[in-house]
């Protein structure tokens, strides 16, 4: 016997005993008012329990009984201040709540320890924060409270890695921090809108730059512990390559570059206050 013979049978005893159960009643109202019960021929029970169940659905074959569903009151909309999202085991792993600066999101792994927020800044920004199983936020992005976007890396030791956002001046601004907190790398715009690229020492103090000028050229300074620039990379008058080496104090001490015509190379020394240029003996 299928599922769907079962589902049958099954409604026909509840319907055959519904009748009985109204007969029933028929007949203890019938007496209680006096009246002698007139007695329902058989054929005529089982005619109209058959017509009744012409007019029920049958259930589709492999359908389950469960399988029902009932058409309740839809509302448009659920007003709460608080939502809160159990597993099988009763544990809270999502909640959904207001405040005062708006609505939050929260989810929590199977140990209940938070692990991602999203959730309204007092200046009203949105902001999403990430966690680890420690507790840690170890990622934040949102809007600064001027409204620019932004977004922040941190280390298991609460300690800020990376920073992508805006400076002072609107501009894209990258950072990369050591683990002591310092910062080591910086990706940002000039004053007059070229890129820049500083690397730091452990002390924060740039060492390295690389930019572009207002003309458009390339450039490399090197600088010693004291911040005093003793190597220059750059492009001279007619584009060609010039290099300039100075000495600690930051004062230039030699020249290298091209012939006006770009066809020779040059090299000046500094000596006695005068710049000199030196002989090279190329057949050598």
């Amino acid at each position: 016997m299928d599922d769907t013979t079962k589902q049958i049978n099954t409604l026909k005893k509840i319907t055959y005993a519904s009748i009985a159960i109204s007969l029933g009643c028929v007949v203890a109202l019938i007496v209680l008012s006096g009246r002698q019960p007139q007695e329902i021929p058989l054929e005529v029970s089982d005619q109209l329990i058959s017509k009744m169940m012409e007019k029920m659905p049958v259930p589709a074959a492999g359908s389950s009984a469960k399988a029902v569903s009932v058409k309740g009151e839809v509302t448009d909309s659920l007003q709460t201040k608080k939502v809160v999202i159990v597993d099988g085991s009763g544990n809270a792993v999502m909640t959904l709540e207001g405040s005062k600066n708006g609505g939050s999101i929260t989810l929590r792994n199977s140990k209940g320890q938070e692990v991602f927020r999203v959730y309204p800044t007092g200046a009203g920004n949105g902001t999403f924060a990430i966690y680890n199983n420690g507790g840690t936020q170890i990622m934040a992005a949102g809007g600064s409270e001027r409204g620019d976007g932004l977004m922040v890396l941190n280390s298991a030791g609460k300690k800020k890695l990376f920073y992508l956002g805006a400076s002072g001046d609107g501009d894209g601004s990258l950072k990369v921090f050591s683990a002591k907190g310092g910062e080591v790398f910086t990706a940002d715009s000039t004053p007059s809108g070229n890129g820049r690229v500083n690397v730091m020492s452990s002390g924060g103090r740039p060492v390295v730059t690389l930019a572009a000028s207002d003309s458009g050229n390339g450039g490399v300074d090197v600088r010693n512990s004291s911040e005093k620039q003793v190597v220059a990379l750059g492009t001279a008058k007619g584009g060609h390559g010039l290099v300039r080496v100075s000495g600690g104090g930051g004062q230039d001490v030699v020249k290298l570059g091209a012939s006006d015509d770009g066809k020779d190379g040059t090299m000046n020394v500094q000596s006695g206050g005068e710049w000199k240029a030196a002989k090279v003996d190329t057949k050598k």
